[in-house]
């Protein structure tokens, strides 16, 4: 397969690989010690021999392991979905730098989808507004995915849409929703929480819920998570 390649295309690729670099660096900024030395160490050899990497075929192999790394250490579904958008910026012209663009999208979206399975959602409407976020992640890659590229790889991004769709729903079913309240008198959190849902539990969920400077002063109008 190499033997069809050119100079141009190896440079256009290996252009894009490093560029990615310093965003993948930037998913996780703050990791240290040995763990940090590794993931720095091993982005910067993709960045120094990308294109030794891109024609021998274990240039996807090391990026996933730099995405794993950096998901394990210390980056979030924000900070991966920053490669992600890097690379669905380029604006590749050959074959070889397209596949290039799309494994680093489709990893880092991969990686996002992992991500969210260590989150604990507060409420229905937290779960429902990452779903949308996710959902739009996912469509905008199938929809600049192009012809030209394997479609086994579409259907694989496709089939991960659907279980994370999946996963989501199965999320919201248990998750209470925020619902709105009104008293008529100002309630410290503690009273609140005991009249709401008969126990004083939920007390600094209620202020957090309503960014409250101080729980013995709750607003008489906000929001709270309904009684399952």
């Amino acid at each position: 397969m190499t033997a069809n390649w050119t100079y141009r295309d190896v440079e256009e690729a290996s252009k894009i690989v490093q560029r990615m670099c310093p965003v993948i660096l930037g998913a996780a900024p703050g990791l240290g010690g040995a763990a940090g030395a590794q993931f720095r160490q091993a982005v910067g050899n993709i960045a120094a021999n990308a294109s030794d990497y891109i024609i021998d075929g274990t240039l996807t192999h090391r990026v996933v392991i730099v995405l794993t790394l950096a998901r394990m250490s210390a980056a979030t579904q924000q900070s991966l979905s920053q490669v992600r958008k890097a690379a669905l910026r380029e604006t590749p012209e050959g074959l070889i730098a397209t596949a290039t663009q799309f494994m680093f999208a489709t990893i880092s979206l991969a990686q996002e989808s992992i991500a969210l399975t260590t989150l604990a959602f507060a409420s229905r409407d937290d779960a429902t507004a990452m779903k949308a976020t996710m959902m739009a992640a996912f469509e905008e890659v199938e929809e600049a995915v192009p012809d030209a590229l394997d479609q086994a790889c579409y259907m694989a991004i496709v089939a991960l849409h659907g279980r994370v769709a999946r996963q989501f729903y199965e999320t919201e079913l248990i998750l209470p929703r925020v619902i709105s309240y009104r008293y008529q008198v100002t309630y410290p959190a503690l009273k609140m929480s005991q009249h709401a849902y008969g126990d004083a539990t939920h007390s600094d969920e209620l202020w957090r819920q309503n960014k409250v400077v101080h729980p013995a002063f709750m607003p008489r109008d906000g929001e709270m998570l309904a009684v399952q």
